[in-house]
Formats: structure tokens, C-alpha cells, sequence
């Protein structure tokens, strides 16, 4: 699968308020990619997997993780809105989208910082790009940000393992 690799240059801002881009890799060696959204039961077991993961040695001195929540409102569910009409409500249920992530975030012990969402569902525009068709799902780059093959995500831990023995 190719990627548009202008999409790493976009500024994005994370659900703590602070602004980034995913290129910016810190030195590190990879980057882990990851949606996923609060009312979905197998990421909630994902994310389990995905801490536990970040928790081995040397992996969070190696490896920059990024998730991206498809929690929201979409579009598409509402039609017969306007479009400020959308973005009134959008902005009405914002607040509580990010008490329940930062619950979730909590109680599944995700360690890293970079939590993103638009708060659009499946419109998510980094969602579409990547070309997201189900959740959870993981994308994993190496540090020039070409993308490394996963048969499935619980081969992660083995891709990684094999990636920072490379560099």
C-alpha cells in the first residue's frame, strides 16, 4: 500500500491542544499509526495489546505512537443539516467525545501523548487518507516514513522487533 507522504507534513493538533506533525519523529526509529474509537470492543482490547507493547524495553525510546479516534459526529448521518447547522452541533458534542476518550485513554493506560480525533467518524480526513474500512488498525513506518508490511496487527510487536534490529 503507498502513501501520500505529505500527509506526515500536515499540522495536526492532539486532543491535549498541542501541534505537530507526524514526521516529526524525534530521533526515533518508527512510527506506529493507529485508529480506533471508544465505543469499538475490540480495540478496547487492542489497546490493551498496543500498552503493553509500548511498555517493552526500548520501545519507547524507539518508536512514536500516534492514534487516531473515529469517535464523533458524521456528515453523512445528517444531510438535511446545513453546514453550519453541523458544525454548531459538532462543536456541541466535542466536550463530551473528549471526556470519553480521555476516560478510555485512562483506563485502557495508553502511555503516549499523541491522541488525535476530528471528531468526524469515518470522515475523519486522516482516516480517509489512510484509507480506513474497519477499526482498530494499525500502520507502521519506518523512519523515512515508508510503510511497513503487517499481515495483521498482532504482528506488530514481531515487525518492530525486526525493524530496530535494522537501524
Amino acid at each position: 500500500m503507498e502513501f501520500d507522504k505529505t500527509l506526515f507534513e500536515k499540522e495536526l493538533t492532539t486532543i491535549y491542544g498541542k501541534t505537530t506533525k507526524l514526521s516529526d519523529l524525534g530521533g526515533k526509529k518508527a512510527i506506529v499509526i493507529h485508529f480506533w474509537a471508544t465505543w469499538c470492543g475490540p480495540c478496547h482490547g487492542f489497546n490493551s495489546y498496543l500498552s503493553a507493547l509500548y511498555g517493552k524495553p526500548g520501545i519507547q525510546e524507539s518508536v512514536r505512537m500516534a492514534s487516531f479516534s473515529l469517535d464523533g459526529m458524521s456528515r453523512d448521518r445528517h444531510p438535511e443539516w446545513e453546514d453550519d447547522v453541523f458544525e454548531e452541533k459538532l462543536e456541541e458534542v466535542k466536550p463530551i467525545v473528549l471526556t470519553k476518550l480521555r476516560t478510555r485513554i485512562e483506563s485502557d493506560k495508553i502511555l503516549w501523548d499523541d491522541h488525535f480525533c476530528s471528531f468526524r467518524n469515518w470522515l475523519d480526513p486522516t482516516a480517509m487518507a489512510f484509507k480506513v474500512m474497519s477499526i482498530p488498525v494499525v500502520f507502521l513506518f519506518d523512519a523515512d516514513l515508508n510503510i511497513i508490511p503487517l499481515e495483521n496487527k498482532i504482528r506488530l510487536s514481531s515487525a518492530l522487533t525486526e525493524l530496530l534490529k535494522l537501524k
